[in-house]
């Protein structure tokens, strides 16, 4: 019996340990990156001093704004500015900005990690910043980035002051034939394959490289693992315009099934993907 294959399409370098553990369950795993990121020039860098909060819509954004500083010569942060993010695999990278530091994040218990989920504890701890930064990524020509707008929009409701940074362009990678040629001999000889997405853009640029109908003669009968219910809808409308049933009244739950696909949603901490694949 072959074993199972998983493809982990995380930006590079940060799907290691995922694949490390997976190995060692028995599963053979494929780093194949869906996009290509790259830090910004260090220009109009915004101090985060002069803010009450900054907001990462990532661990990405973390990293790539770390990187910018770090080339202006600034490496501490400001003891006074507090960080939010959405999930807890953010609030790790978030943690290794400085030591004592104020990180919010949705409640342990919340449903999902999401921006609502973070506005809410938020509120429920009555945190009304006057000064917010957030920090995100965009496309290239994208000076302002994209992410999180819901919560700049709820923020200026409450009269604060947001200012948006793009910390690093985000680009399609290109995967060589190799990979697809690969893939076609995994799936001729039956063997399952799992696929993980962590970004709607993601699920975009591998569609958008292999075209939306071969693409789906590979998900055809296999299992794709997401971070985010609104990365399962847009996986979901893939699908159905590529020709396979779906049922998008089941968008809100956690596992996803139609005859010829599956979806299934977790939060994006390492150990919660783990578990989604394994069990």
């Amino acid at each position: 019996m072959l074993a199972p294959l998983a493809i982990l399409t995380r930006p590079e370098g940060q799907a290691e340990w995922l694949a490390q553990q997976l190995r060692h369950a028995g599963w053979v795993t494929r780093q194949w990156p869906a996009l290509q990121l790259r830090t910004r020039e260090a220009r109009d860098v915004p101090d985060p001093a002069d803010f009450d909060l900054v907001m990462f819509v990532s661990g990405n954004a973390v990293r790539h704004f770390r990187e910018q500083r770090q080339r202006l010569g600034s490496t501490t942060w400001p003891p006074h500015t507090a960080i939010a993010v959405v999930g807890p695999a953010s609030a790790e990278v978030a943690a290794t900005l400085g030591n004592g530091l104020t990180i919010w994040q949705p409640a342990p218990d919340s449903q999902e990690y999401d921006s609502e989920a973070l506005w809410a504890r938020l509120q429920a701890c009555d945190v009304r910043p006057q000064r917010v930064l957030i920090v995100r990524g965009g496309a290239v020509g994208q000076a302002a980035g994209q992410g999180r707008s819901w919560l700049a929009e709820r923020w200026r409701e409450q009269g604060t002051q947001v200012t948006l940074h793009s910390a690093y362009e985000r680009t399609s990678a290109v995967w060589p034939h190799s990979h697809w040629h690969r893939l076609a001999e995994d799936t001729a000889r039956g063997r399952r394959i799992d696929w993980l997405f962590t970004s709607s853009e993601g699920v975009a640029a591998v569609v958008n490289q292999r075209g939306l109908q071969d693409l789906v003669a590979c998900w055809r009968g296999q299992r794709i693992i997401v971070t985010h219910p609104r990365i399962a809808m847009a996986v979901m409308e893939y699908a159905q315009r590529g020709g396979l049933a779906t049922d998008s009244g089941l968008a809100s739950q956690a596992v996803q099934r139609h005859p010829e696909l599956v979806i299934q949603v977790c939060v994006s901490h390492d150990q919660a993907v783990l578990a989604a694949f394994v069990n």
